[in-house]
């Protein structure tokens, strides 16, 4: 959305419009900023479904902390300082946002046939997808991120 504009009235706007076809209540916003946590603790873990590109963390203070891979073909994680660094933060911080690849895991039934780029952007509760997707591929990559927000 530009700059500007404030979710919240554009969703209210929204919400107006078809408030004839859709009841409002069936939908409740979620914390985005667990699911950055654990999505970065399950990968540190060896049992992530995801690539970390990018992740964001902000400090109880206030502070931002953020580490980044090489590329997007390569993982955050790997390098020492930089892992004992966010691993530190992740512990007394809060997810601020997220940049992951969504992996298809050997094994496991997946609705993903490759990777799938997801921006988790817990500051403001939104999931960017980059990328064109199918809807069933969009409903598995939310659905395993609301798993996240408890």
């Amino acid at each position: 959305m530009p700059r500007g504009f404030d979710y919240a009235d554009v969703a209210d706007e929204f919400f107006e419009l078809i408030k004839g076809w859709l009841d409002r209540s069936l939908f409740s916003l979620l914390d985005l900023r667990p699911p950055i946590t654990k999505l970065h603790a399950l990968e540190e873990s060896g049992a992530g479904e995801t690539r970390s590109h990018g992740i964001n963390y902000r400090t109880l203070q206030g502070r931002h902390f953020e580490g980044k891979s090489a590329s997007p073909a390569d993982p955050l994680l790997g390098e020492a300082a930089i892992d004992a660094a966010l691993t530190a933060v992740r512990k007394s911080g809060v997810g601020h946002l997220g940049n992951f690849y969504w992996t298809p895991t050997n094994g496991a039934a997946t609705a993903l046939d490759s990777e799938v780029h997801v921006i988790v952007v817990g500051f403001r509760n939104r999931v960017n997808f980059p990328t064109p997707n199918n809807e069933e591929t969009v409903r598995y990559v939310l659905s395993r991120i609301r798993s996240h927000c408890s």
